[in-house]
């Protein structure tokens, strides 16, 4: 598999988005500028980057819909650093303490379309980068299918959209546990309500949420 990466990336180089600097989608020199993302509505949503930088943009484009999986590899470091700040500090202050990361997941049909979950692999990467103190639990489900969010335009139909869409697998898996909700991009936050609501029913303790742009 590594072996196979190093070939497409030869035949088909990553180019920084902002400088267009061979060997990155974002090279380092450049991400720090990306404007990063104002407070959420709610305290317990915490995203990175602000979705109207264009930059981000084009870079959620790549890795959504171009397979451009390793825009995840470039952002990694600062997305790690910025949850780990957040848990420090949420851990002082809330009690949030050794949580799970539980990706949002996609329909099986969505899945199947797609081929793969995209916050499954942001998941992984933040995992990967904490040696092990990160597990991911793939506790939810998303058991059927909606019109997609950003073909609705007036949020109260958007939440409507989202209404019983995800269970769990299994409650023992989040049952007094701790939480982070991962996810790519939250607009109206509806997926992340929805996801924290089924977790709470089922007995989650604290819960937040993580993403990369809002």
């Amino acid at each position: 598999m590594k072996l196979f990466k190093k070939f497409i990336g030869f035949l088909f180089p990553a180019h920084c988005v902002a400088c267009h600097i061979e060997g990155y989608w974002i090279c380092p020199l450049c991400l720090p500028g990306v404007t990063r993302a104002k407070h959420a509505e709610y305290s317990w949503i915490i995203s990175v980057w602000n979705y109207k930088d264009p930059r981000i943009k084009r870079l959620l484009w790549k890795f959504k819909f171009e397979n451009k999986f390793s825009v995840i590899e470039d952002l990694g470091v600062y997305l790690y650093d910025h949850l780990c700040d957040e848990l420090t500090e949420r851990a002082l202050f809330d009690n949030l303490k050794s949580p799970i990361l539980v990706p949002i997941p996609l329909s099986l049909k969505s899945l199947r379309k797609r081929g793969y979950n995209q916050s499954k692999i942001i998941a992984t990467e933040l995992a990967r980068r904490s040696h092990g103190s990160l597990q991911i639990e793939d506790a939810l489900q998303k058991k059927k299918e909606t019109e997609t969010q950003h073909s609705i335009k007036n949020r109260s139909e958007r939440l409507r959209n989202l209404r019983g869409v995800f269970e769990i697998k299994n409650s023992a898996d989040v049952a007094g546990k701790n939480i982070v909700l991962i996810d790519d991009i939250t607009t109206t936050h509806g997926t992340l309500i929805e996801a924290k609501r089924v977790l709470r029913a089922n007995g989650a303790k604290k819960i937040i949420g993580f993403t990369i742009a809002h």
